[in-house]
């Protein structure tokens, strides 16, 4: 199996959650491992990141981030293999973003990987983000992973109930549906316009099984922590699962399982022919 993992680390991590962070990731053992709030990784003198990929056993960098909050990707070597590592752009969202170009043995194509967070503060914002980040994790044959805090109510989750969510999330993520507060899903629409598929609400429908869409943010009660795919990765696509990473992290952590195996092998001449 393949499995891809996305945690919020909550401010870097760095007053001894790291810990307990580091065992759920060892207990999953993904594969690809996104980060966001990797707040102070990517400082020069930091060694969190060296010692997490010891830890780990995986290989990984930080990128740039305006904001301070930095997004991060780490591999398991036997796995994938580190071709391209991607920030000109990171600049252009609130938080920046990680982008991966990988080999996995079992594609036909490299992989194009991200590590989105994107801004809390405004669904409107986070969409034209998302914006941005569409052309990117197309930018390699069609198999590409967009997974991360993607801080918006999925169109299809359950709404919360707005007066328990604090004003600034509140503010950030509905519209007026007179006389009612509603989400706002302009970031959901965004990504799956760009034909990306929620693994965890494709899943929640195929089996019915709403608690699926459960959310991961539990300050804004809102399943802020996402994985999206590409179309091409769909066949292969097997489970989602969220972990509970309280309290080490106000947000739990996602997982995506693919089996290779299901993946149709491209067609060649012969078979065409």
């Amino acid at each position: 199996m393949f499995q891809v993992m996305s945690v919020n680390l909550r401010h870097g991590a760095g007053d001894g959650r790291w810990a307990g962070i580091a065992a759920l990731i060892r207990d999953v053992a993904p594969q690809i491992l996104l980060l966001q709030e990797a707040n102070g990784w990517a400082d020069p003198e930091d060694q969190r990141l060296v010692a997490a990929e010891q830890e780990l056993g995986m290989r990984g960098a930080i990128a740039p981030s305006p904001s301070g909050f930095h997004t991060g990707i780490l591999i398991d070597g036997d796995a994938v293999s580190w071709d391209d590592w991607d920030t000109d752009h990171a600049h252009f969202s609130m938080h920046g973003h990680s982008e991966l170009i990988a080999t996995v043995p079992w594609l036909p194509a490299p992989l194009t990987v991200l590590s989105a967070h994107l801004s809390p503060d405004s669904a409107d914002l986070a969409a034209q983000e998302a914006q941005v980040l569409i052309r990117h994790v197309h930018r390699t044959g069609g198999y590409g992973i967009l997974g991360g805090d993607i801080n918006h109510v999925p169109p299809g989750d359950a709404e919360p109930d707005w007066s328990k969510v604090p004003p600034h999330d509140r503010a950030a993520r509905t519209v007026v549906a007179d006389p009612v507060l509603r989400a706002n899903h302009a970031v959901g629409h965004v990504l799956a316009r760009g034909d990306l598929i929620d693994v965890a609400a494709h899943l929640a429908d195929q089996r019915h099984d709403p608690t699926l869409r459960a959310w991961t943010g539990h300050i804004g009660m809102v399943r802020t922590d996402q994985i999206h795919i590409t179309r091409k990765l769909l066949p292969a696509l097997i489970d989602y699962r969220r972990i509970e990473a309280r309290p080490f992290s106000d947000h739990d952590a996602v997982v995506a399982e693919f089996d290779p195996d299901k993946l149709p092998l491209p067609a060649t001449a012969d078979s065409a022919s």
